[in-house]
């Protein structure tokens, strides 16, 4: 998470303007518009087709996000599985790449099922999510094979580390809400595969994950290579993430990391639903994980908090208002036409859609 893959929610809404006109609400729909969009030509390395906002794991994120929200929407109607199915296996080919590949080359690479990875554990978690995401759907797919090498070699590097947690592109900061789709690619390959050892890899990571949640401070944002907690302040971008990953495959653990994110840092009103960066009480500045800050109010928060709100329960009236607020200040201006952002139309849709697998 070296420029946090939660950067990018950050510009999906601009600090002014207005509605120009509804952007197409249902989210299957928007889905089968952006499919072709993104396998022509994969999402490019940066934000609001500003090459200046560099976001160098862009093309694996939006292969991975457009994934997660097509086996979603397939997962709540069946019937929409033969459709999705062949758009799924497309993507997974694009996400093992050489283009969706290559933010992660400082991090080395293993061959794993035939197929040369990164070590990073962000890539090979958006990997093996995108992978059991497609076996949900149907059994024995083209690259059930790499699934299974992954999913046992990720839980060989699990026990490995003492830490419990694997870098993403460093060894200088880990970051926990990095590890959580991971953690639900081992689960449900566990899960399908009546996989015991990837079965209880997840649930370790799963574990270790909400206890880090449960900290005396909140779930901390980075440790050290040594195991010693080096950003210990809790943030939304982060918990919202992990809120979302996670609650895929275990939804009693994403939404225990979701309750608290909107207990600690979102506001529920009839003119504003939002939610704040920091917990209340902290006055950092905006950074590049956050984007801009209204009055402690961030937008990456707000907009990842969509995702998380899915995950909750009762989390439908927050939902709602965190879409109103972003529509009042330009999101559907941003979001059409589909080709201009595909990156942050593949978030949105994400952020309409996900649901848990299980």
């Amino acid at each position: 998470m070296k420029a946090t893959p939660i950067l990018l929610l950050a510009a999906l809404v601009p600090l002014t303007g207005h509605t120009a006109r509804p952007a197409d609400d249902d989210p299957y729909a928007r889905a089968l518009r952006l499919a072709p969009l993104v396998l022509k030509e994969s999402c490019p390395p940066y934000l609001m087709r500003t090459p200046g906002a560099s976001f160098i794991e862009a093309p694996i994120a939006c292969d991975a996000f457009l994934t997660s929200a097509l086996v979603s929407l397939a997962v709540e109607k069946p019937e929409r599985t033969t459709q999705v199915l062949p758009i799924v296996d497309q993507l997974i080919e694009q996400a093992l790449s050489s283009k969706a590949k290559k933010a992660f080359a400082a991090t080395g690479a293993t061959v794993v099922g035939g197929e040369t990875l990164p070590n990073s554990v962000l890539y090979r978690g958006f990997l093996l999510l995108m992978l059991e995401g497609r076996e949900r759907l149907q059994l024995d797919g083209p690259r059930a094979k790499v699934g299974d090498a992954l999913a046992k070699a990720l839980a060989a590097d699990f026990a490995s580390t003492k830490l419990g947690y694997l870098p993403s592109f460093g060894v200088k900061q880990i970051w926990p809400c990095d590890q959580s789709p991971a953690a639900s690619g081992l689960l449900l390959h566990g899960q399908l595969h009546h996989d015991d050892t990837t079965r209880k890899a997840g649930e370790a990571l799963r574990d270790r994950l909400v206890a880090d949640l449960h900290r005396p401070r909140g779930f901390p944002t980075a440790y050290g290579p040594s195991g010693k907690v080096i950003i210990a302040t809790p943030r939304a971008t982060t918990m919202a993430w992990t809120a979302a990953f996670l609650g895929v495959s275990s939804p009693e653990s994403g939404e225990a990391f979701a309750v608290d994110l909107f207990k600690r840092f979102c506001d529920h009103r009839a003119a504003l639903t939002a939610c704040r960066e920091w917990p209340r009480g902290v006055d950092n500045p905006p950074d590049s994980d956050s984007g801009p800050l209204i009055f402690g109010y961030g937008v990456g928060s707000s907009a990842l908090a969509l995702a998380a709100a899915r995950i909750h329960p009762g989390g439908k009236s927050f939902h709602e208002g965190l879409l109103g607020t972003a529509r009042r200040y330009g999101l559907d201006s941003i979001l059409d036409p589909l080709n201009g952002m595909k990156l942050e139309n593949a978030i949105y849709i994400w952020g309409l859609s996900v649901r848990p697998w299980v």
